[in-house]
């Protein structure tokens, strides 16, 4: 899974004023009620000087846990 770089994005109206987003996806396996542990994290203002917020989210792959590219993620938990 790991980390990645948000280098381009159509921001909807929670990232209106992002900088520096940085996804890490995490499996979870069998150790929680969800499939995916999703840290987004970005600075809210000024990109050098702004403190950093944390968006948590979850996510639950679809179909076949070992093969499979569809998620299903929810931004606000447990919703």
């Amino acid at each position: 899974m790991g980390t990645w770089f948000v280098i381009g994005v159509k921001p909807t109206i929670f990232e209106k004023t992002c900088s520096n987003a940085v996804e890490k996806y995490t499996w979870m396996g069998d150790k929680k009620s969800f499939d995916i542990d999703i840290d987004f994290q970005y600075n809210s203002e000024e990109p050098l000087t702004s403190k950093l917020k944390s968006l948590p989210q979850k996510g639950w792959v679809q179909g076949d846990k070992s093969n499979s590219g569809e998620w299903k993620v929810s931004p606000m938990w447990p919703i």
